[in-house]
């Protein structure tokens, strides 16, 4: 298969019902987190439990991190502190929770828009998943990676990939519309 139609093969896949399998991480994999040009992108952390009819908008009424959240959060920010692998923009879902989670582990986090949880309405979902397909297709020659704190709807849509709360993903953006999927980490990983 052609790098460039890897994103839109994922997607369509994630769609049809039949996600990739991404594998464990390598120390190799990790070697090369080292030298950046990665996209890491994190299902928020566990949360509280909530109803199934409570909303989550607005701001006030939002299912925050438990303290299970909290703790994959700070094992998380340690564990990447203790490798050494060099982060760079921060960029998280508007959710307190997607915010709270970039604090605590990476210390900073700027609100995007762009990675709100997708909702029912099939346009918003489209854009949700565009959006996210065009980071981690966009070539990164940076010597940071790119971390994004998002819901877990938003990336299986864009990418097939299954994530647990506080679970990456972590992608290896190639250009021209594509990325390879490296593996993924549960917090403890780290």
């Amino acid at each position: 298969m052609q790098r460039r139609g890897f994103l839109s093969f994922l997607g369509a896949a994630a769609l049809a019902g039949c996600a990739p399998e991404p594998r464990e991480m390598t120390r190799d994999d990790f070697d090369a987190l080292g030298e950046g040009g990665h996209v890491i992108v994190f299902r928020q952390a566990a949360t509280r439990s909530v109803g199934i009819d409570q909303p989550d908008w607005p701001l006030e009424d939002q299912n925050a991190l438990s303290q299970v959240g909290i703790l994959q959060s700070q094992a998380i920010g340690a564990g990447i502190q203790r490798r050494g692998i060099p982060i760079g923009e921060v960029r998280t879902s508007p959710f307190i929770r997607s915010q709270d989670m970039a604090r605590i582990a990476f210390g900073r986090g700027q609100v995007d828009e762009g990675l709100l949880s997708a909702a029912n309405q099939l346009e918003t979902v489209n854009q949700r998943i565009n959006y996210l397909r065009g980071i981690l297709s966009t070539e990164n020659t940076s010597p940071f990676n790119t971390v994004l704190v998002t819901h877990g709807r938003n990336v299986i849509l864009a990418t097939g990939v299954a994530l647990d709360p506080g679970q990456a993903a972590v992608f290896k953006p190639i250009g021209n519309g594509a990325a390879g999927v490296v593996g993924t980490l549960r917090p403890e990983e780290w």
